[in-house]
């Protein structure tokens, strides 16, 4: 297995405007220049500067983490940036805001102590290690035969080229590269990789990367991604940037939640509005980053658009009892969400422990979400 460093990559108009800016907002390194590109160095993230007639500004999908906010979007606006957003917070103790480069490039400042800034925007950022490591190993545990039967479908086999987006524990990353043997090769992309085992086969390549900025290694025999999308508000970008990333006649496999399928459907009452109520506030949590709750739903029509045809298309509710699997899956999740839960105000701490409670009780019987499933070719 081996290791990449993050890199971001940015379109400008103005060479030397953009380096200035970098240069007098972050105290850039540059380790390389010229007329059409340039190389910089910024807290352990490399950037690059792509001159363009025409640039195609926008979100970049970058966060740097600061020690002071203020003192941070003063040197941007002194530097001829911009505030783009009132600070606001994602997490207790993580505040946020958005500013613009000189060249109308969009990145984000976090000011938190000791968390990778990728990791604080994520909704499950900033997680205790080891509670982490255990939730993921609980979705590999429950989802991963649903996942290896849909990858099946599209036959990989020895040779195949294969992109992991959002590798998490790398279950499905390890399962591929056995699949694709010696002569194929797999890339594990995640803006968190710290929990892929350094015993990864070593036909793996890990990735430390943002898949909405990732512009290397393609093109790919197949390219999957499970519970990815539902993290992002700008979640189109990252099938565009997957689907120009998979092979004409390669393979696309996609699995995301639909949060608006939850229901309480048996148990004792005490429960019931528990179980609602913090369903409401997983929906309302989402929808305050401008995420989309039910963005499983919507897959099918989202890859039909960007001209792939789905080959297979499934639903499956998440209907289990307490003390299941799914069940295990989604106390964690509210174990470790429990605070961002209740800043919604859709539910409080008694709703959580009845949640956690019910999540135990073999008789309690919820529909917690669905998994949309979709394989489609190019």
């Amino acid at each position: 297995m081996t290791v990449t460093e993050t890199f971001f990559s940015v379109d400008v108009e103005d060479m030397q405007r953009a380096i200035a800016f970098y240069v007098n907002a972050f105290g850039a390194a540059v380790p390389f220049s010229s007329a059409g590109w340039t190389s910089l160095r910024i807290a352990g993230v490399r950037l690059g500067l792509a001159l363009a007639a025409e640039p195609s500004a926008g979100a970049v999908g970058l966060h740097f983490a600061v020690r002071d906010l203020a003192a941070a979007r003063s040197a941007v606006e002194r530097a001829g940036g911009a505030v783009a957003s009132s600070p606001y917070e994602v997490a207790p103790g993580v505040m946020v805001v958005g500013v613009t480069d000189t060249e109308g490039n969009t990145f984000t400042l976090t000011q938190s102590a000791g968390t990778a800034p990728e990791a604080q925007l994520y909704v499950f950022g900033g997680a205790d290690g080891d509670r982490e490591l255990d939730r993921l190993r609980q979705i590999e545990g429950a989802l991963d035969p649903a996942s290896r039967r849909i990858l099946q479908q599209a036959s990989p086999t020895k040779g195949w080229r294969c992109l992991e987006v959002g590798a998490g524990a790398g279950s499905i990353a390890n399962w591929l590269a056995n699949v694709v043997g010696p002569a194929g090769s797999v890339v594990a992309l995640d803006v968190d990789p710290r929990f892929l085992s350094s015993d990864s086969p070593t036909n793996v390549e890990v990735v430390r990367q943002d898949v909405r900025e990732w512009q290397g290694h393609g093109p790919f025999d197949l390219v999957h991604a499970r519970y990815v999308l539902i993290h992002l508000p700008d979640y189109d970008r990252a099938i565009q940037r997957m689907v120009s990333s998979v092979r004409p006649g390669g393979w696309l496999a996609l699995e995301e939640p639909d949060f608006l399928a939850a229901r309480f459907a048996g148990g004792s009452a005490e429960f019931e509005g528990a179980f609602q109520r913090v369903s409401a506030s997983i929906e309302a949590m989402f929808r305050n980053r401008s995420m989309d709750p039910a963005l499983g739903a919507r897959l099918p029509a989202a890859i039909s658009k960007l001209g792939l045809t789905p080959v297979h298309v499934e639903s499956e509710a998440h209907l289990a009892p307490g003390g299941s699997p799914m069940a295990s899956i989604m106390r964690a999740s509210a174990e470790q969400l429990r605070a961002k839960y209740v800043a919604t105000g859709r539910a409080d701490e008694a709703d959580v422990e009845g949640y956690l409670r019910f999540a135990l009780d073999p008789e309690a019987w919820g529909l917690y979400y669905a998994t949309v499933r979709v394989l489609a070719r190019r």
